[in-house]
């Protein structure tokens, strides 16, 4: 990111301009460039006037800390950019009496961790939370807005029902919508993980995103529990700290993540564990990881799970006759068990929601509307006949398939690559993680770290034959990258002792400096709450946030209310409205599609007695008003010209 300032010195009879023109960037959620131009004009403030260049001063500092908090990636890149910067500066000019309190203070941390380490991990687990809640009055919960988020709350919403699946609607055509499954039940295409969560959360009366949060905690505790098998206590701190500022972001969506993080966590601190001492809760947590990473992403899951299992071949290989019986007692009985009881479940779920318990319900929907497409070495998804009803789902199908054949292309490996890549590296890894980095020489001395970087690679490589990417699909493997990220800080401590003072400590250094950003940022963000309030609502698409108020307006009024949705022949099909509640015909606000005259009036018979509204997104700005069926317009019509003639 880079701001070009330019100031202006006009003469004395002429007035002041400070201006400040951020260079493109990409914006997180659908990496296309954005560009904005922000001008100050400051009254009539001359040269000469040493109030007002103080003036003009806290007026840019003013504009670029609010240009800097008006989207998530920009607070995010400000905050690691000044902890880089703190780190920086501390390493170099920090007094050594500090240095010395600072080693003082990791000893007493040290010894309050390992004196009640599962209260001190519970305790880290918490601390996101109660930040995140604590930025409600300036960051409101988010709204969903790509079909992935509507698919997992239609989930939620069928968990909190006490219900597996839905049965399929009589008038299921006018509420298709991507990645929800219409035949035979009406239920959500992706695994239940992340939607029982989020269920669990509505059950208790909650919003939905705190079942979201709920992850985003117990992710925190089960990477500080992953790194205490790792590493010393002092990093276990850091680490999970580390982790919450790039992984953490998963809060501000329903798209999931989190949740597979904690599978993969558990499966590489149980390996970690079983391979010094196995016990027999080490094989029941190695088991439960990977029936989450099964729940969660089982494509990704199932190559993380061979890894593990590789692993634990490599031990068994590697271990005498006493030790392979204490292995296979205490590891290998109660994680098959742990697998059957996973496989059990999924069979379940998938019997319940397709009828066929080997048939996944992503499959089925795969089947029936022709997405997402296949890996690169199988043949394309035809496209079913249906999507001829439904121009929206065609050119969802076309755009998927046009990647799927441009990542086919030999000349296009690279490329698509170098793709997948900068988006993993923009969340990741980019600005704070890449000092670590730097260390991978000295790292990769350690043949453990060997061992979990090839692992990586494989199961990236693995991801590499998908022709779509986005960062929640390397989140079974986060808990790799980030042992080696805490790896390679130690080894920058070690060449830190070097500096005047000797010996400085860079994990208390490190989360003392990004404690204090973190609080500097919640300042901020409380203080111009309004103005973040407002910059937060003007990222969403404004067909996304008028649905949203369309919803909540009338969802509070004592009316039933039935929205038919009207798309217009370029309508965005990333932007998809008719979704609704497990239980449609209940639900206070039902969103169905526009169809033929026969079968719109079929929709408004069956649901005659609500109020009727016509909602068109494609309209600049979105449109609402009372629906007028095709034959009352036509009668209309004849009555008007009937009028007109003498």
């Amino acid at each position: 990111m880079r701001l070009e300032v330019q100031l202006l010195i006009l003469p004395k009879s002429a007035n002041c301009e400070l201006r400040f023109v951020p260079a493109p960037i990409a914006c997180g959620a659908c990496h296309t460039e954005l560009s904005a131009t922000y001008d100050v004009r400051l009254g009539t403030p001359t040269v000469t006037s040493f109030a007002g260049l103080i003036h003009a001063t806290g007026q840019l500092v003013k504009n670029v800390i609010g240009w800097c908090l008006e989207t998530q990636d920009r607070s995010m890149e400000l905050g690691e950019l000044l902890l880089v910067a703190a780190i920086v500066l501390a390493i170099f000019f920090l007094p050594i009496g500090i240095k010395r309190w600072l080693r003082r203070c990791e000893s007493s941390l040290c010894r309050l961790y390992s004196r009640h380490k599962r209260v001190s991990i519970v305790v880290l687990g918490l601390l996101p939370a109660a930040a995140r809640i604590a930025l409600l009055p300036a960051i409101a919960i988010p709204i969903p807005v790509v079909p992935d988020e509507f698919s997992y709350l239609l989930l939620a919403d069928t968990i909190a029902s006490g219900r597996v699946v839905n049965p399929s609607h009589p008038l299921a055509p006018h509420f298709e919508a991507t990645y929800v499954l219409q035949h035979p039940t009406y239920a959500s295409v992706y695994p239940p993980g992340h939607g029982i969560f989020m269920g669990v959360a509505q059950l208790f009366g909650l919003h939905p995103w705190y079942g979201v949060l709920a992850e985003v905690s117990l992710m925190t505790m089960a990477i500080a529990w992953m790194l205490d098998a790792w590493f010393p206590a002092r990093w276990v701190l850091l680490g999970a700290i580390l982790a919450v500022l790039r992984l953490g972001v998963w809060m501000t969506s329903y798209w999931g993540g989190a949740l597979t993080v904690i599978g993969g966590a558990l499966v590489l601190g149980a390996l970690k564990k079983i391979w010094e001492a196995p016990r027999l809760h080490h094989g029941l947590t190695l088991g439960l990881g990977m029936i989450i990473l099964a729940n969660t992403r089982p494509y990704e899951g199932l190559l993380c799970s061979l890894v593990a299992i590789c692993m634990l071949a490599m031990l068994l290989l590697r271990s005498s006759g006493p030790s392979r019986r204490l292995i296979s007692k205490t590891v290998l009985i109660p994680l098959t068990g742990c697998l059957a009881v996973g496989a059990a479940w999924t069979a379940y779920y998938d019997w319940r929601v397709t009828g066929d318990p080997l048939l996944m319900p992503y499959v089925a929907d795969q089947r029936s509307s022709g997405v997402p497409q296949s890996f690169i070495f199988n043949s394309p998804v035809p496209a079913p006949p249906k999507l001829a009803r439904f121009k929206d789902l065609q050119d969802n199908y076309n755009w998927q398939l046009d990647l799927y054949k441009s990542a086919r292309e030999p000349s296009n490996i690279w490329t698509n690559l170098e793709a997948k890549w900068a988006v993993f590296w923009h969340f990741y890894i980019h600005p704070l993680l890449a000092l670590p980095l730097l260390a991978i020489p000295w790292t990769l001395r350690d043949p453990r770290m060997r061992v979990l970087l090839l692992a990586g690679l494989f199961v990236s490589a693995g991801m590499a034959l998908y022709p779509f990417y986005f960062a929640h699909y390397s989140a079974p493997i986060a808990g790799v990258f980030i042992v080696l990220v805490v790896q390679g800080l130690r080894h920058l401590a070690v060449l830190s002792r070097a500096r005047s003072g000797g010996g400085l400590t860079m994990a208390p250094l490190i989360s003392i400096a990004l404690g204090g950003v973190g609080l500097s940022l919640m300042f901020l963000a409380l203080v111009f709450h309004d103005a973040v309030r407002i910059h937060q609502w003007s990222f969403y698409p404004p067909s996304d946030l008028v649905r949203e108020q369309i919803e909540r307006r009338l969802s509070g009024s004592d009316k039933q209310n039935l929205v038919i949705v009207r798309y217009s022949s370029n309508h965005d099909f990333h932007r998809c409205i008719t979704y609704n509640r497990a239980d449609i015909d209940r639900a206070r606000v039902v969103w169905a599609r526009e169809l033929d005259s026969e079968s719109n009036a079929n929709l408004l018979n069956y649901y005659r007695g609500r109020t009727v509204w016509l909602y068109e997104p494609d309209e600049t700005p979105p449109r609402i008003s009372p629906y007028v069926p095709a034959s009352s317009q036509a009668a209309q019509v004849r009555e008007s010209l009937a009028r007109r003639q003498p």
